[in-house]
């Protein structure tokens, strides 16, 4: 159980995922640009491309909500339907395993992230938090990184994502250093079983005066 700090997981769509595995795995063009795929010695696909990434994180003991992967400026349409435009860099390593079934470890980074926080925890960004003026926004750097991203080995699944770096508020210019994620991994057994060793969280703290 993660408490009262509570990770609200990935926004990213079912779809966006599906198109992105799809691109990964077969020989069409990349949402930007062209996958590049290698086959290395120990016979792992390797696949690289870039595609949306979004995460929604809220952190209820901080009383705070993080929007990554879109700007303040693109919310209205994105609640209206309209589809995100930031892309990340994808990593992803088709592995075969002993037991015949192909493992995915997957890396997904992105160095100019845009993030929104909100001053209040909320799942419901399209209705509670839509007009709400934000606590702080900016860009900042993100890691995600997962040994088995489509849940298809029967070992234990290990994940964790970090972002981290400087926003400010935009009205008052303060500014404030970002870090957000799980510093430790999160584990998922075989059986269901979760053990986060390190609770998510989304940390704000000022900078100078």
């Amino acid at each position: 159980m993660m408490s009262n700090r509570i990770l609200l997981g990935l926004a990213i769509s079912t779809g966006i995922v599906a198109s992105a595995l799809a691109l990964g795995c077969g020989d069409n063009a990349g949402v930007t640009g062209p996958a590049t795929q290698t086959r290395p010695s120990f016979g792992a696909e390797v696949s690289r491309f870039e595609a949306p990434w979004v995460n929604v994180f809220a952190d209820a003991s901080a009383g705070l909500t993080l929007l990554a992967g879109a700007t303040l400026d693109e919310l209205p349409d994105l609640c209206a339907g309209g589809e995100f435009t930031e892309v990340a860099d994808w990593l992803l390593v088709f592995h075969p395993s002993k037991g015949g079934e192909t493992v995915l470890h997957a890396r997904i980074k992105n160095q100019e992230l845009s993030v929104i926080v909100w001053g209040t925890a909320s799942d419901d960004i399209c209705g509670e938090l839509q007009g709400v003026p934000p606590v702080a926004v900016g860009t900042v750097h993100e890691m995600f990184t997962d040994n088995d991203f489509a849940g298809t080995s029967s070992h234990a699944d290990s994940f964790g994502d970090r972002i981290e770096g400087t926003v400010a508020n935009p009205a008052t210019g303060q500014r404030y250093h970002l870090k957000v994620g799980v510093p430790s991994r999160v584990v998922v057994l075989p059986d269901g079983t979760v053990k986060v060793p390190v609770e998510p969280f989304i940390r704000l703290t000022p900078i100078g005066g």
